[in-house]
């Protein structure tokens, strides 16, 4: 069995077919998929679409894939949550608000995908102060963090240690770093994802890093429908391609393809909090 950590399930280039795609999973063996949060918009939407998905009835060989959704304010969607007027603060006030009572009600898996973005015009201040406002409640609801991060690993690393070593735990969805970056974040609590950069052979220095570390430390994820798999460029990224991204790692690491999908699926559902039966029965 798999379960993909990080997988967009609710974006548009998805919705269409739904039903049949989850079917698919189940006989593919995905157990169980998490849906990032990226505004409060979505969050809403996402949580409709996993209670109607629910309700659906597959195929009578296999049970649907488990979804959960996460909450979090991604750093590419700040700009379109800013309000017209709102300074700083404000935004940062009504959004701690806004997750805050989300958290109460809805009781997430998990915040994020929040973190930081160097390569974005939003200004990095106001996404360090909307970070370090998920931060805070992660750490008072002892909720994992979904972290993205791009050009500011030191700037995220220096966030976590604010706070205080052990505060927070969490998954770096999409890790392509190095083996020392890898490690940092492993030392702070936090595992990381492994997606489809892991199976460009020129992306030698990530599939060392993966080598490397623990299995333990090791989420398996797709990001459908974003970040395709090598040979697939230009397709539209989905969660079958989960088992291919389980097989490179385990023949980069020189183990079964049931050793990664045991273990990768272990540490996401003990991060997580996911229950024991996250399963399939087929």
């Amino acid at each position: 069995m798999y379960i993909d950590s990080h997988c967009h399930l609710d974006f548009n280039a998805l919705r269409q077919g739904l039903p049949a795609l989850l079917n698919a999973a189940a006989q593919a063996s995905i157990a169980a998929i998490v849906i990032p949060g990226v505004c409060p918009d979505q969050w809403a939407e996402a949580r409709t679409l996993v209670t109607s998905l629910s309700a659906l009835s597959l195929s009578p060989k296999a049970e649907q894939p488990r979804l959960y959704t996460a909450a979090g304010l991604h750093p590419w969607w700040i700009d379109g949550y800013r309000q017209i007027g709102e300074t700083e603060s404000q935004v940062v006030t009504r959004f701690e608000g806004e997750l805050h009572t989300w958290i109460v009600e809805q009781a997430p898996v998990a915040l994020g995908e929040c973190g930081l973005d160097g390569a974005i015009d939003t200004p990095l201040a106001l996404q360090q102060r909307l970070f370090e406002c998920q931060l805070r409640l992660a750490a008072e609801f002892q909720l994992p963090l979904i972290l993205h991060v791009r050009r500011c690993h030191n700037e995220v690393v220096r966030c976590l240690d604010a706070l205080g070593a052990g505060a927070v735990t969490g998954v770096v969805h999409g890790f392509s770093g190095s083996e020392q970056q890898a490690r940092e974040y492993w030392r702070r609590g936090f595992a990381l994802g492994v997606g489809g950069v892991i199976t460009y052979e020129r992306a030698q220095k990530t599939r060392s890093a993966f080598t490397q570390l623990p299995l333990e430390a090791l989420l398996l994820e797709t990001d459908a429908p974003d970040m395709p798999l090598s040979g697939y460029q230009g397709q539209v990224n989905t969660p079958l391609q989960l088992p291919a991204v389980a097989q490179v790692l385990a023949d980069l690491r020189g183990l079964t393809l049931a050793q990664v999908a045991e273990q990768t699926s272990l540490n996401a559902r003990r991060l997580f909090g996911l229950p024991a039966d996250s399963v399939l029965s087929l």
